[in-house]
């Protein structure tokens, strides 16, 4: 990807792989990036694999759609989904009614 269709990214997560047993692996968002309006990108927020909980590394602007995001990952965090599909499918039905952008 060059670095024009990369600024064009607003917010990018950045997923772990851990095998967890023979055949099963478990899934992890490891840090969350957003566009810092110059053209880069700044973390956000990153996990910490020592007490799976996510440390916040840059203040977040209050803005109504980023709080309900946060509302939607803290959702997901707490009811535990497994599967990588079924956490796509969340975030993208999520996205399309917040959004207003739909699903794509």
């Amino acid at each position: 990807m060059d670095d024009g269709a990369l600024a064009c990214i607003g917010q990018a997560a950045f997923m772990a792989v851990q095998r967890v047993g023979p055949g099963r692996v478990k899934h992890r968002v490891r840090s969350l990036w957003e566009a810092d309006g110059r053209g880069g990108h700044r973390a956000i927020f990153e996990w910490r694999a020592e007490d799976d909980t996510f440390r916040v590394v840059a203040p977040v602007a209050e803005e109504p759609l980023l709080v309900a995001a946060t509302e939607l990952m803290a959702a997901l965090q707490a009811e535990g989904p497994t599967a990588f599909e079924e956490v796509r499918e969340r975030v993208l039905a999520w996205y399309g009614r917040e959004s207003g952008v739909g699903s794509r």
